[in-house]
């Protein structure tokens, strides 16, 4: 059983590592490895939008079939509308 719990707390620490791109990691002399994450330096905001259950629904099967969250689907959605998008004048 503790060689189990070693090991999830290794595999945590390693998907860390690889997939954290807001740690680092400080060794000095003697002193244990300690692992440091920085604070994001995006700074987000939050606002609700209202929509039909047919587009909530798209974004809830899109987050399924891609493992990503509703929330990063909005976000990359929004970022494709805003650098794509076209005004005309009437």
């Amino acid at each position: 059983m503790c060689i189990f719990i070693i090991l999830q707390y290794v595999i945590f620490v390693k998907y860390i590592l690889y997939f954290s791109a807001a740690y680092d990691i400080l060794s000095m002399e003697g002193a244990p490895m300690k692992l440091v994450i920085t604070k994001n330096k995006n700074e987000s905001v939050n606002f609700s939008v209202r929509t039909t259950k047919e587009v909530l629904d798209r974004f809830d099967e899109l987050s399924k079939l891609t493992n990503r969250t509703r929330n990063e689907l909005v976000n990359m959605a929004l970022q494709f509308s805003l650098e794509h998008m076209e005004i005309k004048d009437d």
